[in-house]
């Protein structure tokens, strides 16, 4: 989770990558809490 969190915080400077990042973060954040 720190480091979906920390992804999220980096990529926050760019609006535009926002909405895919999210995306992204949401799915680095399940396959953490998987494992």
């Amino acid at each position: 989770m720190i480091f979906c969190i920390k992804n999220r915080d980096y990529d926050s400077k760019n609006t535009d990558l926002i909405v895919k990042n999210t995306f992204f973060d949401t799915k680095i954040c399940i396959m953490k809490i998987m494992i």
